[in-house]
């Protein structure tokens, strides 16, 4: 079954009857408005070629012409901003904000909304560049002689200012090299990201050892890496050659799985059998991992997607509420991620949790587990059916898996920006976490060179440490009634799931299909 925790069962019914200050967002009609209207209220202007004009100090109109001073938006483009004049009978629709919101979240957090009429227009748009009707975080590449790898993606589950979290992610899809090292960070959805710190940790260590990162984002060294003795579904089927190597084999709960699970509730497992020698105190379970598009589905198509418009009363609501916050977030914890339980005289103990880690990238985990006895140890992984995928299984039990490490941060040498400037000047914004943020806009990407010392222990390992959040920018569907008439409410839990399961079954083909065929262009001087 899902578990909601007791606590959070008696704040969801404490709030079920308590107010949430919002600030609402008006709409004006053009037919209604007269020679001589002026507002100072920031306005969104929706056109019918699909672009938005923003006016953060309001408009005035002219006989049938509409000014102000502001910037147009198309798609992933920014038109700049000057003073403009847009005729009535090119607008579809006019959003208006309170006159008291800054202008900074006004451009920051809710600047883009694309218009009803403009649908066809965003349809296109959405299959030949996804990641921009869904969302990717901040996107971290490593460079070589054939061109760039995709290494990490950061702070995925951090969806708001209350929900900022740290990161740490491994450097391993390439060999890392002495010497000269770029990277670089990107924003390739239509997101506002707020980096608060971005560091490039080096962990020097001998030959031989692994490092990974632990749920707690710590380091864990592994030594000798094994394959289980078996692995085991839910279903009862074998799934030990899904997981024996990194490769395009990978377990997931198949498609009827998915069905008889989420229809009563269940979750789904895998069940992790292997030998403990006497000698072992601890043994480290290293997986390889990602998320589905479920969880993308249940934040944008359920959460925000089916809200329309106050979408926008939401998001601020997540960025400033602290108790809804929380509690969306133990919602969200509750059927996100992996929870890790190992037997003991019959019973199934919960000894740990892994957070979902986005569905970009695959990313490495190791995960410590206490020995109660030598021989036989059984441990199960037990996620929302089809929310993980996992490609890779190892278990090290070996005396001690630790050994001897150097941990430094690495600053870079110096920083470009994506037109081609040097702008080290972001650096201090990035080195702690506090209220100083690198924030980044759709198309945005930062390259970052280093050098690489020689490791004084003969091996290393690079990782990258961030902390952060990010915001979505509004999406012109989200303008149009959603036909099942469902509106996401924090407090009918079942109820979302139940719309989760049904959009699910019927649209995850497409969905991943048109999701991982390409991403939003990045803007960048080479």
């Amino acid at each position: 079954m899902y578990r909601i925790p007791p606590l959070l069962y008696s704040l969801l019914l404490m709030f079920t009857v308590a107010c949430f200050p919002v600030t609402e967002v008006g709409t004006l009609e053009t037919s209604a408005l007269e020679d001589g209207f002026r507002t100072d209220a920031a306005t969104k202007i929706h056109t019918l070629d699909a672009s938005v004009i923003l006016f953060p100090d309001g408009f005035a109109l002219r006989g049938d012409t509409i000014y102000g001073y502001g910037s147009r938006h198309w798609m992933d483009k920014d038109l700049g901003r000057t003073s403009r004049f847009i005729t009535t009978d090119s607008i579809a629709a006019i959003t208006y904000y309170e006159k008291n919101m800054p202008a900074g979240r006004f451009f920051g957090e809710f600047m883009y909304f694309l218009t009803a009429p403009g649908m066809t227009y965003l349809g296109v748009y959405c299959i030949m560049n996804p990641k921009a009707c869904f969302g990717s975080c901040p996107t971290v590449y490593t460079y070589s002689d054939t061109g760039m790898t995709l290494e990490a993606e950061l702070f995925s589950s951090s969806i708001s200012k209350l929900m900022e979290a740290d990161d740490l992610d491994v450097l391993g899809e390439r060999p890392i090299e002495d010497g000269a090292f770029p990277l670089r960070i990107t924003n390739e959805a239509l997101e506002t990201h707020y980096i608060n710190q971005y560091q490039l940790i080096d962990i020097q260590h001998q030959p031989g050892i692994r490092v990974y990162p632990n749920p707690k984002n710590d380091f864990i060294a592994v030594r000798e890496e094994t394959s289980p003795l078996s692995v085991r579904s839910r279903m009862g089927e074998d799934v030990l050659e899904q997981i024996r190597t990194r490769d395009a084999l990978q377990y997931r709960t198949g498609d009827n799985a998915f069905k008889e699970l989420s229809a009563t509730n269940e979750q789904d497992w895998i069940e992790v059998a292997f030998q403990v020698p006497e000698s072992a105190e601890s043994v480290r379970l290293v997986l390889r991992m990602r998320n589905s598009l479920l969880s993308t589905v249940l934040f944008y198509d359920l959460v925000l997607g089916s809200q329309g418009l106050k979408a926008i009363d939401w998001t601020r609501k997540m960025n400033e509420d602290a108790v809804y916050a929380g509690i969306f977030n133990e919602v969200y914890k509750a059927f996100s991620g992996i929870r890790i339980q190992t037997e003991h005289n019959g019973k199934w103990n919960d000894c740990g949790v892994i957070h979902d880690v986005g569905p970009i990238n695959w990313k490495h985990i190791a995960v410590e587990l206490p020995v109660r006895r030598s021989g036989a140890m059984h441990v199960r992984l037990e996620f929302f059916p089809d929310n993980i995928l996992i490609d890779y299984i190892a278990v090290d039990t070996t005396a001690s898996g630790g050994s001897q490490f150097h941990v430094r941060r690495l600053d870079p040498l110096t920083v470009i920006n994506n037109e081609g400037e040097e702008c080290s000047e972001i650096l201090p914004l990035l080195q702690d976490v506090d209220e100083k943020r690198l924030v980044t806009n759709p198309g945005d990407s930062y390259r970052m060179f280093y050098d690489i010392p020689k490791s004084i222990y003969g091996a290393r390992t690079l990782f990258i440490k961030s902390h952060g959040y990010y915001t979505e920018w509004v999406r012109g569907g989200w303008l149009v009634e959603d036909e099942s008439g469902y509106r996401f409410n924090l407090f009918d839990v079942e109820g979302a799931v139940a719309q989760l399961r049904k959009r699910w079954i019927v649209g995850r083909e497409n969905i991943e299909s048109t999701f991982f065929n390409a991403r939003i262009p990045v803007r960048e001087e080479l």
